[in-house]
């Protein structure tokens, strides 16, 4: 699932979530590699995806969101989300 811009709210927790995650980094210019959620968050957000794309493959519970990998954490998390810095592309200079 590819989007550009900004996100209109769902209504689902798990999807607001994570797209306010992307939006806010993005304006920092901090690429986002991986966000990490809890088992309960997991399956809302799975259920989303599946209501908008009924033939996705959860088999490896990854979801890619935005080049962004959605995986799913344990039941051990404290929080229900954590996320993981991709590298900075760095522009380069050309004369």
């Amino acid at each position: 699932m590819k989007k550009t811009g900004t996100y209109k709210k769902t209504g689902n927790l798990a999807i607001d979530i994570v797209a306010g995650c992307i939006n806010h980094y993005a304006r920092f210019k901090k690429p986002l590699e991986r966000i990490v959620l809890h088992p309960k968050l997991w399956a809302s957000f799975c259920e989303f995806v599946k209501a908008q794309i009924p033939m996705y493959d959860f088999s490896d519970d990854t979801v890619d969101f935005d080049g962004v990998k959605i995986v799913k954490g344990t039941t051990l998390m404290i929080k229900d989300m954590y996320w993981e810095f991709g590298k900075v592309k760095k522009l380069e200079v050309v004369n």
